[in-house]
């Protein structure tokens, strides 16, 4: 009945070769191991095997029996255990995850999920069993496994954590022990006190619903992201979960912006910032510390580079800048995308030439109003970038901007020079050649060494579509020639202010001449004596495509041009007459006229403030015209203006004003109107003054005023010094 196995047949399951002794092939194997036929082994050891198998099988049925009389656990006390505590629970495993890990042995009737005292990554639970045979299950097994295989263990809670169980044997589930329940708040104090016997008051107390707290973290960290900054700070106080919840938030947080409403009343410090980039610099991607109401010290930069590894936009504003800090921000910072320091003190390109290799990401860097930069640090440039501002850096070098210009030419889109104003005339030519595929160019504010043909080169840029030449006084009609005869892909152009004033060389001939750009939306020529009708019916006629027209403070300008505009560009959004003073309600009109008139649905938004229209139409017939009487001009950008406090007015010229500069002696000023006081100055030099004419050299007649004015400048000093 039994075959004879071969030496390559001993094993027939891997399991006989265990070591266990347990086995329960042990017995069956000894014979295949030893290669013996099994009619050899005899009656009497054939007989042991037939006992140990029926002894092993009666010792196996009276463990089940045994294991399926589950003993109850109970408390010191003698109470039933059906709350038990559960430890070392990673912070991430949410009140649901609890459910699903202990919900398989039995019914669950209370689950707190607390966080751990002395490890914020921690948290502990006490979970409610309906039946004290499902906590003693939990309790026999021990160790738990999160969806992360995590380990946490069950430990028996004590007696004061326990359900009630009334007379009758029912469980009052709801009422607990004050002690209990503040226990259940995340408080050990009281846990420990009542570990040491301390007397527990036997008053019991409804604890209330718990509200948000059933909610799991997804759906607070819902409702906190309507909360403001303050209130997401002062979440941090309710209780332990809501801390790490606030913790949670703060890490997601990307953008942090001071400038914004919430910080504009706060006064930055160090400390403070260094609060916030503790919570969320981690996940920062943009900090904008640009503000002007700040106490920030010296080490700010070395904060914001400790916190903030992973920032790409940093916007910093008047802040004190220390030796090699620039350096530890580029080591620190790598991915840095756009950098802006305004007004910010103690660098100079050195710094500089140490951050911006390690900015390879870079395409994006603004420096404004710092007198340390000359522009040898452009030349260190690794980064692509793309838009390049210089503001009020008068110690620019041409040479080494120039240089750092050509290295950045492949990737430069955008360049803007304000208030630089070392540059020269032939300065700007080499500058153009430069960066030949620019889009962007602003040459704007004061440059004085820039006569009237330096920015003819800007012609050159045939791909420009902005341009900004706003209070640029080397701005005239041969300039513009050269830019609409080279420029054609122009889209926006600012002249505000520019021409150099009443002096201007800028007319309307010239500005006539921006009508020929057959792609121009947006325009701004305030501030221009030679903004007038002309030059609005000339854009009325051609530039069709007008968005934008900007003619603030122009005081030729009448409502025959302004009428025209508005009744020929049909998709004009918005024109600003701010303090044109003969503009008057036919303007309005005209408008109300056009607009109502219009198929393409466009709205208009007409600026009539500092005009002589004194109140906006209140009708419903045109619902897409907006009249604003706000007056955005500003008065001494004027081309009219003249200072009151240098040039009083002519009705105001009496003794009574000039008393407050008599010295208390006893000249009277209408002794000035006596030819005899003052003999040697009524002498006659008609000749000196000719009368000026337009057949008149300017420059001759501008040495002659010069010279006399040097000569009364003189005396006017001495006398006020006396």
């Amino acid at each position: 009945m039994h075959k004879t196995m071969s030496s390559s047949n001993w094993v027939d399951d891997n399991r006989d070769m265990s070591p266990d002794r347990n086995n329960r092939y042990s017995l069956d194997s000894v014979g295949l191991q030893l290669g013996l036929p099994l009619q050899l082994l005899g009656a009497s050891l054939m007989g042991d095997l037939n006992n140990s198998r029926h002894n092993g099988n009666t010792s196996v049925r009276r463990n089940r029996k045994q294991e399926k009389k589950l003993t109850i656990r109970q408390t010191v006390d003698g109470i039933p255990i059906r709350k038990v505590y559960i430890t070392n629970i990673h912070i991430e495993v949410d009140r649901f995850e609890i459910y699903n890990i202990f919900g398989p042995y039995g019914k669950i009737m209370n689950v707190f999920l607390g966080i751990s005292k002395n490890d914020q990554l921690k948290q502990f639970a006490f979970i409610t069993f309906a039946h004290p045979k499902d906590a003693t299950q939990v309790l026999n097994k021990g160790v738990f496994s999160d969806g992360k295989r995590r380990r946490m263990y069950a430990l028996e809670a004590d007696s004061w954590h326990q359900p009630q169980e009334g007379p009758d044997g029912e469980v009052i589930w709801r009422k607990v022990h004050k002690a209990q329940a503040k226990v259940e708040e995340g408080s050990e104090e009281d846990d420990e006190q009542a570990a040491e016997g301390a007397e527990i008051p036997q008053e019991t107390v409804q604890i209330p619903d718990e509200g948000l707290n059933t909610l799991n973290d997804d759906c607070l960290l819902h409702i906190f992201s309507f909360l403001s900054y303050k209130e997401i700070a002062g979440v941090e106080r309710v209780c332990k979960r809501w801390q790490a919840l606030s913790y949670q938030m703060w890490r997601c947080l990307h953008k942090l912006d001071f400038t914004s409403p919430p910080f504009r009343r706060m006064k930055m410090t160090t400390h403070t910032l260094e609060q916030y980039l503790r919570r969320c610099g981690e996940g920062l991607t943009l900090l904008d510390l640009a503000v002007n109401n700040h106490s920030f010290g010296e080490k700010t930069i070395i904060v914001v580079a400790k916190y903030c590894p992973n920032l790409e936009v940093l916007r910093i504003a008047n802040v004190h800048l220390v030796h090699r800090s620039l350096a530890h921000l580029g080591r620190r910072c790598p991915r840095l995308k756009e950098l802006v320091l305004d007004g910010c003190s103690e660098f100079c390109d050195t710094d500089l030439m140490s951050l911006l290799p390690k900015c390879q990401e870079l395409d994006y860097l603004e420096l404004s109003h710092t007198n340390g930069i000359n522009g040898k640090c452009l030349l260190n440039v690794q980064g692509p970038i793309t838009n390049l501002k210089l503001r009020n850096c008068p110690a620019i070098d041409a040479n080494y901007l120039v240089s750092g210009l050509q290295k950045m030419s492949r990737t430069l889109e955008s360049l803007t020079l304000s208030a630089c104003g070392n540059l020269r005339g032939g300065e700007v030519e080499r500058i153009v050649s430069a960066v030949p595929n620019l889009s962007s160019l602003s040459i704007c504010r004061c440059f004085p060494q820039l006569d009237f043909k330096s920015l003819k080169s800007v012609g050159k840029l045939s791909k420009l579509t902005e341009l900004n030449l706003h209070l640029n006084t080397a701005v005239g009609d041969a300039v513009l020639t050269a830019i609409v005869d080279g420029c054609e892909n122009l889209t926006t152009i600012n002249l505000s202010g520019s021409g150099g004033g009443c002096t201007s060389i800028l007319t309307d001939k010239g500005l006539s001449l921006l009508s020929r750009l057959p792609k121009l939306v947006d325009l701004d020529i305030s501030y221009l004596e030679g903004a007038n009708n002309v030059t609005l019916k000339s854009l009325a006629v051609r530039s069709h495509r007008l968005k934008r027209l900007l003619c603030r403070g122009c005081p030729d300008l009448t409502d025959e041009g302004s009428s025209q505009v508005v009744s020929m560009c049909n998709d004009l959004e918005l024109f600003d007459l701010s303090g044109c003073n003969n503009i008057g309600v036919a303007t309005v009109e005209a408008a109300r006229t056009s607009v109502k008139m219009r198929t393409n649905n466009v709205p208009l938004k007409l600026i009539v403030g500092g005009t002589d229209v004194d109140s906006a139409p209140n009708d419903n017939e045109v619902p897409l015209l907006t009249v604003d009487l706000m007056d955005l001009s500003e008065e001494h950008l004027r081309p009219d203006f003249i200072d009151d406090m240098f040039f009083p007015p002519s009705d105001s010229d009496s003794d009574d004003d000039l008393e407050h500069l008599c010295c208390e002696c006893d000249f009277d000023f209408d002794d000035i109107n006596d030819p005899t006081l003052f003999p040697g100055d009524f002498e006659d030099v008609t000749s000196k003054y000719v009368e000026y004419c337009d057949t008149d050299e300017a420059g001759n007649w501008l040495n002659i005023v010069d010279d006399d004015g040097e000569i009364e400048e003189v005396i006017f000093c001495d006398n006020w010094s006396d």
